[in-house]
């Protein structure tokens, strides 16, 4: 298996297992939050959806600039990095909207990462990421993790809830 399709592979499990949990959180409770400063489903999918577009941009800048990345001026202070989930529904989109730009930000940089050679896999982010990546693929990596880190999250505010276990 080839390093891209095995990063690709990752990604979309991890992702896929995210996909799970969110699915089962009844649309009322997306802004329940079990302390005031925990984490939301509206804050999290808006702040995945601002990650992946942010790592588009260091895989491919050029294509970063795609519509789909285009995400409203307000995404990088309602969720991007330093920023804080507020109890206030209205600061947010609906989670439709929310729900919506988390899907497509996700299925076009899976489209980016498919769409590197091996080669090009290794070489240096797009863009400066700050160190957080060290290669275009690393980026792939890294929204597995991350995507994991929130995963975790969302788990923990499903047992919240009173949800049963996805697993």
């Amino acid at each position: 298996m080839s390093s891209v399709k095995h990063a690709v592979e990752t990604m979309k499990f991890a992702h896929g297992m995210l996909d799970k949990m969110l699915d089962t959180i009844p649309a009322d409770k997306g802004m329940h939050q079990q302390h005031p400063t925990s984490n939301h489903v509206a804050w999290t999918l808006g702040h995945l959806a601002s990650t992946y577009a942010w790592l588009a941009g260091s895989i491919d800048a050029q294509a970063a600039q795609a519509s789909v990345f285009a995400l409203p001026e307000s995404y990088a202070k309602l969720y991007g990095g330093g920023s804080k989930p507020s109890a206030d529904a209205a600061a947010y989109p609906s989670l439709t909207e929310s729900r919506k730009r988390y899907d497509e930000t996700f299925a076009a940089l899976v489209k980016l990462v498919e769409g590197l050679s091996e080669k090009d896999a290794w070489t240096a982010p797009a863009c400066d990421t700050g160190g957080f990546t060290t290669s275009k693929l690393d980026g792939a990596y890294k929204c597995a993790w991350h995507d994991g880190w929130h995963l975790g999250q969302i788990a923990d505010l499903r047992r919240a809830l009173g949800l049963p276990p996805i697993m």
